[in-house]
């Protein structure tokens, strides 16, 4: 339902592919198979292409991402962000995505076994170390993710969502 810029497949099909192959260890065309069987029309080559968008995802802050981010800082006078976790499997591990609200860019993501504010913390301090200023920070209502938040960026005033978070940055 929510996908990355110029992506035809939402996150949850990304989440769903990464978390088959690195914890499951199905291969690509099993994942395929298993996604059509849900109704997720997929080829093996998209499959492919979709988890090394989600490595991507993992891996953190690439050129592009922070050339896009500052283009942005400079645009709005700062960042504003937002996290959003998903559940692949509906329980379990969770997936947590960084994107910046003003640009609708997904920044980075971290799988973690459950909500934790100081895993999120740990994972957020590359980010405060950027040299933007940030305005806001924005997320659902799960605690972890708001103290993550106002720890990681104390003098930014944070905002609950109203919605699903995720719909925001279609």
């Amino acid at each position: 339902m929510y996908s990355l810029p110029y992506s035809t497949y939402g996150l949850d099909v990304l989440a769903f592919i990464g978390w088959q192959h690195e914890h499951e260890h199905q291969q690509l065309v099993e994942i395929q198979h298993s996604l059509n069987q849900r109704g997720v029309e997929i080829n093996e080559s998209n499959v492919g292409k979709l988890y090394r968008q989600f490595l991507a995802l993992l891996g953190g802050t690439i050129a592009h991402t922070q050339e896009k981010l500052a283009a942005t800082a400079i645009e709005h006078g700062g960042l504003i962000w937002a996290i959003d976790a998903l559940q692949p499997e509906g329980h379990g591990t969770l997936l947590y995505v960084l994107y910046e609200v003003l640009s609708g860019i997904p920044v980075s993501a971290i799988q973690l076994p459950q909500a934790q504010a100081s895993g999120l913390i740990e994972w957020l301090q590359p980010y405060q170390e950027l040299r933007y200023k940030v305005l806001a920070t924005l997320s659902d209502g799960e605690s972890a993710i708001i103290t993550a938040m106002n720890s990681s960026w104390p003098d930014a005033p944070h905002q609950r969502s109203r919605g699903p978070l995720s719909q925001q940055f279609k």
